[in-house]
């Protein structure tokens, strides 16, 4: 899963820090099973926890002061390394920035044998799109990472498993696995 990490320089004359970039960081996460059953269901329901875990802990905003930076996690604890990290593109509108969080969509098929077996995983979704300020002053950083914070969980929380049986698909809560939709003949 790909977190974007805002960077902002420190500007002496307005006393704040001001958008550099934006990057992203790379928070590590279990393969999907290639079987779905009741294992591995509750296997996946522990991985999402943990994944919750490392992206609250991964970094969120890098504050660079001169030759010093300081890194933050969403939870607003300091992180002592930064993973590596690749550039993101910040979309700028007419109102402002913003930054695309993706998701994951996972999809299972019912094979002959009775088996649910995986047959694609989609990583690239557009799940959220999360404002980045032009300016952070330490007043408003608690409550930047705040919302950083509540898009985390609700990038986790939107992750969904589609299992396809025949004729009918079911579309289900990656977080709870609890089933959200039923398309197909009835």
């Amino acid at each position: 899963m790909h977190l974007p990490v805002t960077v902002y320089r420190y500007d002496r004359r307005t006393k704040e820090y001001v958008f550099s970039h934006c990057l992203y960081c790379s928070v590590p996460h279990s393969a999907p099973p290639p079987v779905l059953n009741c294992s591995s269901g509750l296997g996946m329901l522990r991985d999402g926890l943990e994944l919750l875990k490392a992206a609250m802990r991964a970094p969120a905003v890098v504050l660079v002061n001169g030759s010093r930076s300081r890194a933050l996690s969403a939870s607003g604890d300091e992180v002592v390394s930064m993973p590596p990290v690749s550039d993101a593109r910040v979309i700028r509108t007419y109102e402002m920035m913003c930054v695309n969080i993706p998701s994951s969509i996972l999809h299972y098929r019912l094979r002959r044998d009775g088996a649910l077996v995986l047959v694609g995983h989609i990583e690239e979704v557009n799940c959220l799109t999360c404002h980045v300020p032009e300016t952070v002053c330490s007043s408003y950083l608690k409550k930047h990472l705040a919302v950083r914070a509540e898009s985390i969980r609700k990038l986790i929380r939107d992750r969904r498993v589609v299992v396809e049986m025949g004729q009918r698909s079911s579309v289900y809560s990656l977080d709870t696995l609890h089933r959200r939709r039923v398309l197909g003949l009835e």
